[in-house]
């Protein structure tokens, strides 16, 4: 009798099981839309058997124990973070008595929902190999500008010792660099945050490998960011009362709710979901039909190469 092989490598949930879980039902699924070929195909689900790649954050060419570093100690305290801020988003607590890092633990986390897709990676794995040279080069010239005491007195001396797996270590770093820009992440705790709930108990907003839906940037008087977190309720950062007054009573009047779901079905790349599959016509006109954006300049390709550890 033959047995069918396991999966090689790590499950890495660019969708956080502790998000998707949200628009489980009774029985703890939920509905996962895709387009496998042209038809948009539903397909009940746990929350951990979608939204993933395996080995997804590995850092190839390290030991073992190492290669899985980005996943382990950096994604899952993002989500971790996340998770506990959600909770209070949920419950009813007045945001205002949310803590410096509560909220920058929700921050963070959708700027990770932004970047952490597997498009993305590839993108910098394409964007390292394309210029990892060039920046190798502009570290030599520059190499007293950002040499560190104890630091070899040459470039070819700190090259000799760099780690053999450079370019991977960099891949990892620049990810987790876009992540995490403090910048960002202090704009948006600076913002007014608020979550707004639909007034009836249906289910009715969908969420996907995309769900943060936002403006062209967000240090404008009228930017806002907007993302599902349950069926029923979305959370709101705005930068003014007018901004907050105008999403509220869009809400009111149902043109918001038709506006996230149509951003975030169309923002897709590979998933829409909802807690069951009666969205199949709303989705089968809408998911991918937005080009993936990259959100991160090529200048942010960290600029000192490791050393051997």
């Amino acid at each position: 009798m033959s047995t069918i092989p396991r999966p090689a490598g790590e499950k890495h949930h660019y969708l956080p099981v502790f998000y998707l879980k949200r628009w489980a039902g009774r029985d703890g699924r939920l509905c996962e839309y895709s387009r496998p070929q042209d038809a948009v195909k539903p397909r009940m689900t746990h929350p951990s058997g979608t939204g993933y790649e395996r080995d997804l954050y590995k850092i190839n060419g390290l030991r073992p124990e190492s290669s899985q570093l980005l996943e382990r100690r950096f994604m899952k305290a993002v989500d971790q973070r996340a998770s506990d801020t959600l909770n209070r988003l949920l419950d009813g607590t007045d945001l205002a008595t949310l803590n410096i890092d509560q909220k920058s633990g929700w921050s963070r986390f959708i700027m990770s929902l932004v970047q952490r897709h597997p498009e993305k990676i590839s993108w910098i794995t394409q964007i390292v190999d394309e210029r990892y040279d060039d920046r190798l080069a502009e570290a030599e010239a520059n190499y007293q500008t950002f040499r560190k005491p104890g630091d070899p007195p040459t470039f070819g001396e700190y090259k000799a010792r760099m780690d053999p797996n450079a370019r991977e270590i960099l891949k990892a770093e620049l990810l987790q660099t876009i992540v995490d820009l403090p910048t960002v992440g202090a704009a948006i705790n600076k913002m007014l945050w608020g979550v707004a709930t639909l007034n009836d108990l249906r289910p009715r907003f969908l969420t996907s490998d995309r769900p943060v839906v936002l403006t062209n940037g967000i240090g404008f008087e009228m930017s806002h960011i907007i993302m599902p977190i349950s069926p029923r309720a979305l959370f709101v950062a705005v930068n003014t009362l007018l901004k907050l007054t105008q999403l509220q009573q869009a809400l009111r009047e149902g043109t918001l709710l038709d506006h996230v779901n149509h951003t975030v079905a169309a923002q897709a790349q590979k998933f829409v979901y909802f807690h069951d599959d009666s969205q199949l016509g709303f989705i089968q006109d809408r998911l991918g039909k937005y080009p993936v954006q990259f959100i991160a300049p090529a200048q942010t390709i960290p600029y000192r190469p490791p050393l051997r550890t």
